[in-house]
C-alpha cells in the first residue's frame, strides 16, 4: 500500500527533524566537558537495570529509567520509578538527555544501544544473571561504576539476609 504524496512528506518531515534533533544533540554531548568521575545523567534501558539503578543511584544523578518501573504488577520499584523520568528505549529521547552513562541488558533495544554507541556515549551492556553469585557480581559492578560501592554492598548484604531468612526460616 502507498502513501499519498503529502502522508510520505509529513512522514519523511517528522524524521527528517527526529534524526536531526538526535544528531545536535550528540554533538552537545560530545562537547560536554564533566570532569571524570561519578555519573550524573545516568540512563536505564531495561526494567532490571531500572531496579538496580533506582536502588542504588542518587535520585538526582538518574536521568531517565524505562516505563516499565513503573508498573507494580511488573516492577519491585515501581514507587521509586515514579519519581523519576521514563524512557521508551528510543535513542531519539535518550541522546537530549545528555547522559554520561546508559546501562542496557544485553538484549535491550539493539538499535537504539547501537545508535547511542555510535555517537559516542558510553553504553554498558549487562547479561543475565545465571545464579545468585552472578546477581551479587552484577550490582557490585553496577554500584562501583556509578560511584556507589558502599550501597552495592548494602543491597548484597540485604539480600543475602533475605535468602538466609528463606533458607532456614525460624521455628516456632
Amino acid at each position: 500500500r502507498s502513501l499519498d504524496p503529502g502522508t510520505f512528506a509529513s512522514v519523511c518531515c517528522r524524521r527528517l527533524i527526529l534524526t536531526a534533533v538526535a544528531l545536535l544533540s550528540a554533538i552537545a554531548h560530545l562537547g560536554a566537558t564533566d570532569a571524570p568521575g561519578k555519573p550524573r545523567r545516568i540512563v536505564s534501558l531495561n526494567m532490571c537495570v531500572d531496579e538496580l539503578v533506582l536502588r542504588l543511584a542518587e535520585p538526582q544523578n538518574i536521568a531517565s529509567v524505562t516505563w516499565l518501573s513503573r508498573d507494580p504488577k511488573n516492577s519491585n520499584v515501581a514507587e521509586l520509578g515514579a519519581r523519576s523520568p521514563v524512557n521508551h528505549g528510543l535513542a531519539e529521547e535518550i541522546i537530549p538527555l545528555n547522559p554520561d552513562l546508559i546501562i542496557a541488558g544485553i538484549y535491550t533495544a539493539r538499535t537504539a544501544v547501537a545508535m547511542l554507541k555510535r555517537v559516542g556515549i558510553p553504553v554498558l551492556e549487562i547479561g543475565v544473571p545465571r545464579s545468585i553469585d552472578d546477581v551479587r557480581a552484577q550490582i557490585r559492578e553496577i554500584a562501583g561504576l556509578i560511584g556507589e560501592r558502599e550501597r552495592g554492598g548494602s543491597v548484597v548484604a540485604d539480600m543475602d539476609r533475605r535468602l538466609t531468612a528463606l533458607l532456614h526460616p525460624p521455628m516456632s
